[in-house]
Protein backbone atom coordinates (compact mmCIF):
# COMPACT_ATOMS: atom_id res chain seq x y z
CA UNK A 1 0.00 0.00 0.00
CA UNK A 2 2.98 2.15 -0.19
CA UNK A 3 4.41 4.04 3.15
CA UNK A 4 1.15 6.69 3.31
CA UNK A 5 -0.54 3.13 3.34
CA UNK A 6 1.15 1.39 6.28
CA UNK A 7 1.09 4.46 7.95
CA UNK A 8 -2.57 4.62 8.31
CA UNK A 9 -3.23 1.40 8.62
CA UNK A 10 -0.63 1.22 11.65
CA UNK A 11 -2.58 3.90 12.80
CA UNK A 12 -5.65 2.38 12.83
CA UNK A 13 -4.44 -1.18 14.71
CA UNK A 14 -2.27 1.37 17.33
CA UNK A 15 -5.31 2.62 17.92
CA UNK A 16 -7.56 -0.58 18.44
CA UNK A 17 -4.68 -1.88 20.98
CA UNK A 18 -2.18 0.80 22.03
CA UNK A 19 -4.04 3.49 22.79
CA UNK A 20 -4.97 2.73 26.29
CA UNK A 21 -2.01 2.61 27.61
CA UNK A 22 0.32 5.17 25.40
CA UNK A 23 -2.58 7.30 24.35
CA UNK A 24 -5.20 7.68 21.08
CA UNK A 25 -2.52 9.97 20.08
CA UNK A 26 0.57 7.96 21.35
CA UNK A 27 0.81 11.19 23.98
CA UNK A 28 1.34 8.94 26.48
CA UNK A 29 -0.53 7.96 29.45
CA UNK A 30 0.16 9.13 33.44
CA UNK A 31 1.84 6.48 35.07
CA UNK A 32 1.12 3.93 31.92
CA UNK A 33 2.64 4.23 28.72
CA UNK A 34 5.82 6.25 27.46
CA UNK A 35 4.97 9.78 24.80
CA UNK A 36 5.78 7.82 21.18
CA UNK A 37 6.98 11.29 19.69
CA UNK A 38 10.34 12.04 19.78
CA UNK A 39 11.19 8.87 21.71
CA UNK A 40 14.91 8.29 21.87
CA UNK A 41 14.04 4.73 22.54
CA UNK A 42 11.92 4.47 18.80
CA UNK A 43 14.50 6.55 17.17
CA UNK A 44 17.41 3.92 18.01
CA UNK A 45 15.50 1.45 16.34
CA UNK A 46 14.38 0.12 12.86
CA UNK A 47 10.65 -1.00 12.35
CA UNK A 48 11.52 -4.66 11.96
CA UNK A 49 13.63 -4.12 15.81
CA UNK A 50 10.69 -2.33 17.43
CA UNK A 51 7.91 -4.87 15.74
CA UNK A 52 10.33 -7.64 17.51
CA UNK A 53 9.99 -5.52 20.79
CA UNK A 54 6.33 -5.43 20.21
CA UNK A 55 5.93 -9.49 19.82
CA UNK A 56 8.12 -10.15 23.15
CA UNK A 57 6.85 -7.25 25.48
CA UNK A 58 8.74 -5.86 28.72
CA UNK A 59 8.01 -6.84 32.41
CA UNK A 60 7.69 -4.06 35.10
CA UNK A 61 10.73 -5.23 36.58
CA UNK A 62 12.68 -5.16 33.48
CA UNK A 63 15.74 -2.69 34.07
CA UNK A 64 14.96 -0.66 30.92
CA UNK A 65 11.51 -0.48 32.04
CA UNK A 66 11.42 3.39 33.63
CA UNK A 67 8.33 3.19 33.81
CA UNK A 68 7.94 0.08 36.16
CA UNK A 69 4.51 -1.06 34.43
CA UNK A 70 4.13 -4.40 32.63
CA UNK A 71 3.99 -3.93 28.59
CA UNK A 72 2.52 -7.55 27.43
CA UNK A 73 3.73 -9.04 24.70
CA UNK A 74 1.46 -7.75 21.15
CA UNK A 75 0.17 -5.08 23.53
CA UNK A 76 -2.02 -7.79 25.21
CA UNK A 77 -3.15 -8.95 22.00
CA UNK A 78 -2.17 -11.86 20.86
CA UNK A 79 -4.67 -11.98 17.31
CA UNK A 80 -2.15 -9.78 16.27
CA UNK A 81 -0.04 -10.71 13.45
CA UNK A 82 4.03 -10.25 12.78
CA UNK A 83 2.84 -7.62 9.85
CA UNK A 84 0.04 -6.00 12.26
CA UNK A 85 2.65 -5.45 14.75
CA UNK A 86 5.16 -4.33 11.60
CA UNK A 87 2.52 -1.82 10.40
CA UNK A 88 2.31 -0.13 14.09
CA UNK A 89 6.04 0.04 14.29
CA UNK A 90 5.45 2.03 10.85
CA UNK A 91 3.21 4.74 12.67
CA UNK A 92 5.22 4.71 15.75
CA UNK A 93 8.42 5.63 13.63
CA UNK A 94 6.05 8.12 11.81
CA UNK A 95 5.87 10.58 15.18
CA UNK A 96 9.84 11.17 15.33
Amino acid sequence: PGLAGEVAQGQRLYRSVCHTCHGPNAEGMPALGANLHDNAFVAERTVDELAEFFAEGRPADHPDNQRRVRMPPRGGNMALSDEDLRMIAVYVKSLQ
